[in-house]
Order: C-alpha cells, then structure tokens, then sequence
C-alpha cells in the first residue's frame, strides 16, 4: 500500500480476473507477505485467545522436546484438547506443519499441555538491529537465550530447514544472535495472530489490528497454509452468477491533509453483482498510479473499505481517482509546530519568576553593600587625613622629637585599631579599583 506499483502488474491482475483458477496460488506456511501478493489486502481481524500447547504424545504429562506444537483458539491456558480449526505450527504424522486440524483428523481431541513459552525472536540478518521482511523468525517454545537454540521453533524457512521445524544441535541457524520483534512480542499477546479472509498470520510489527493495522501487511508471516487469496478462498471454481465489485466513494483521511504529511485514502467498493467475487481497485493520484489491490472476496451486494496510505503532497488542489471514481480535495498548509502546553507554560513562568526574585534579592544585598563600603571609604579617609598631619604618629601623651611638644591624635591609635580586618582588606581593595 506505500508503493507505486507497475502497470504491468495490473494488467496481469486484470488477466487473472477473467480466470479465478489463475489466481488459487497456495502460499505456504511461514512465507512472508509481500506488496504484490494478493491477499495484501483484506481486513484483518485480531485472533484471542490463542495459545502455544504441546500434544501429549507420550501421555507423561509434561511437554516434551519434539512433541508436536499446536496453536489452540479455544483456550488461553490449554485447558482443553485439540479441537478442529487448531493450528499445527509443527507437522504431526503425515500432517504437515502449517495445516489445520480437521474433525475428522487422527490429533484431533488430542491432550494439550501448556502454555508454553511464547516469545517471538528474529534472526537480524545483516545486523542492522533491525527486524525487517527477510529476517528469520522464531518461537522460543523452551526458556533460553537470545540466540537459536535447540527447542525453538522456526516460523520461517532458513537455509534448507523449513518452516514448522524444531531446531536441534548441528543445524546451519544453531547459536546465530536473535533480537526481539518490535520491543518484545509474545505470540499469545492480543493482536498477534490474527485472521484475514481463510488465512491467519502473525503481526510482525504488534500493532493494533483494526486501528493502526487496518490491512495485511508486508513482512507479516501466514501461519495456515490455506490459499488466503479471495481467489483462491472460492476453492478455485467459479460460483453461480457474475460478481460485479464497483468503486462506490472515496475519500481522503483527513479531509484537507496538511502539506508534507503523509493521509489514507478510504475507498469504499461494493458487489452490484449476482454472484460472489472480488475485483481489481487502481488508485491514481494527480494521474499518476499509486497502488493496485484485489478486494476481499464479497457476496452479493456487500461492501468493504480499503484503506491506501499516500505520501505527503505541496499545498494546493489535488485530485485522487480510484477506477473510475474521482474525487477533488485540497491539501493544506504544512501544520504549526505545536507550542508548549498549560503545564510546561505555568512551569516556565514560574521559573522566570522565581529568577526574577533571586535578582531583587541579590540586588538588595549588593545595595546594603555598596552603603556599608562608602562608610568604610569615609572612615578610612578621615584616619589617612588624620595621621598625615601627626608623623609620627604616638600614643597620646607621648613625646615628639622636639623638647616639650606633644604631635598626637588623640584617639587615632584607637580608631584604627577598631576597624575590623576585613573591613580595612574590603576599604583597600576598593581603593586598588578606582587606583
């Protein structure tokens, strides 16, 4: 849905339209969905509870290395025994992994023992830290670490090895490093498994189906066998009547996209026919094609929704075409970024507030300050004024160098000796400034 898809790939569509049978291709358990695959589509529908049981094959009661594994959708804690729809995610006799248990098939009513251990890791192939389609994935059935280990189960083929195969010591994906599935992903968590059309999956990147996942998306794996097609969901064969499936609306999500943002684009397409079928919606962006998809399989008169992704477009009118129905809309501009909000505006002022009486307090200080200074500068000069007229200067009453007369300042001893220290230091310091 986020690619531009060559013509010729509708034409062939279209081809294959004309003959159901072309289409009834089987994908196979643990194949990963691609763009141009047909069930790229349908809307899926979140699977729970399910859970990972093992068959008690040997009926000891415990789960066994190599007993057959089985994802049961009747029982979040395999609390019952095999039912019919069960999923073998390993093959069991001659049923191969992949493959859903029927009423009438020799494990069916079979005891489960579980849950067990359910963590979904992948292979990062190139090592980019990243989990992208291509990456193996593997169910860590046994406690262990992240790396391939004996016990877990592989949900995608890797090097000869199948799909459904338990790993065991010796083989080529033994001890290769694993990391997690968009965060940590367990199998048995809601909106993992999850059914579209026939055919269920496993959703690679845990979003939430129906909301932000709202079709089949690339990279997830298929874990049933069954052609999921809607071709192929007819059984291959043509039923009675002449399907009809029409455009009836589109629409852009949101109405008016901002510029540079990427938008959905609803189509709505119905079945106006007799018969049960699908068909074929090309959408078209300003003339250009942007994407070719097959409809779910409909009945007569229903209807469904595809949802395409567009990429972001330039300010200004545009026209979006899906078959032969139209529609204009007008992109916006591009969104304000946005400001801050009613906390962190009150956090901010207060902030700025509480600067502002640090200042005043400061400033304060500084002016008691500078007062006490000029006194400490009127005091100090008066005493230089004072002991400049009395060299040398004496204790009172203490003679001077001539007979008889008495050079005293009465008191200026005192005075100066009264200054504290660090009066004087702060008195001289000052006078070092201006100097």
């Amino acid at each position: 849905m986020r690619n531009l898809y060559p013509m010729w790939i509708a034409a062939l569509a279209l081809a294959a339209l004309a003959s159901p049978v072309a289409l009834a291709a089987n994908y196979g358990f643990g194949t990963e969905v691609a763009k141009a695959d047909y069930d790229y589509t349908p809307v899926p529908t979140a699977v729970t509870p399910v859970s990972v049981c093992a068959i008690d094959d040997n009926g000891d009661g415990v789960a066994n290395a190599g007993e057959p594994v089985v994802l049961s959708l009747k029982s979040p804690v395999c609390a019952v025994k095999t039912t019919a729809k069960d999923i073998r995610l390993s093959s069991y006799g001659s049923f191969k992994a992949g493959t859903a248990i029927r009423a009438d098939d020799s494990d069916v009513s079979l005891t489960l023992i579980g849950p067990l251990n359910d963590n979904l890791w992948a292979l990062d192939v190139d090592l980019d830290g990243k989990v992208k389609p291509g990456d193996g994935l593997y169910l860590a059935l046994v406690a262990g670490p992240m790396k391939v280990s004996a016990g877990y189960l592989r949900l995608v083929p890797y090097d000869g090895k199948p799909a459904g195969a338990i790993v065991v010591a010796g083989d080529p994906d033994m001890n290769l490093a694993l990391v997690d599935v968009a965060g940590g992903l367990h199998l048995m968590a809601a909106n993992i498994v999850y059914k579209a059309g026939s055919a269920y999956y496993i959703n690679v990147d845990g979003g939430a189906i129906g909301t932000t996942d709202t079709v089949v998306e690339e990279g997830d794996v298929r874990i049933l066998e069954k052609a999921p097609n809607p071709w192929a969901d007819q059984g291959g064969a043509a039923k009675a009547g002449k399907p009809d499936v029409q455009v009836t609306a589109i629409a852009t999500d949101p109405a008016s996209p901002a510029a540079g943002a990427a938008f959905r684009v609803l189509i709505d397409v119905a079945n106006k026919g007799d018969g049960a079928g699908a068909g074929l919606v090309t959408t078209t962006l300003n003339g250009a094609p942007m994407d070719t998809r097959g409809t779910p399989t409909l009945d007569p008169a229903a209807t469904a929704r595809l949802v395409v992704t567009m990429p972001g477009l330039p300010a200004g009118p545009a026209t979006l075409a899906a078959n032969a129905v139209a529609a204009n809309f007008t992109v916006g501009p591009a969104a304000a970024a946005p400001g801050p909000s009613a906390a962190e505006f009150k956090a901010l002022s207060d902030k700025v507030i509480g600067m502002a009486g640090d200042v005043w307090v400061a400033n304060q200080h500084i002016g008691a300050a500078e007062t006490k200074i000029t006194a400490l500068e009127g005091r100090v000069t008066a005493l230089e004024q004072a002991g400049a007229k009395a060299q040398p200067l004496t204790t009172q009453g203490a003679a001077s160098s001539d007979a008889g007369a008495t050079n005293t300042v009465p008191g200026a001893d005192t005075a100066l000796a009264g200054l504290a220290v660090a009066d004087v230091a702060l008195a001289a310091g000052l006078r070092r400034r201006k100097a």
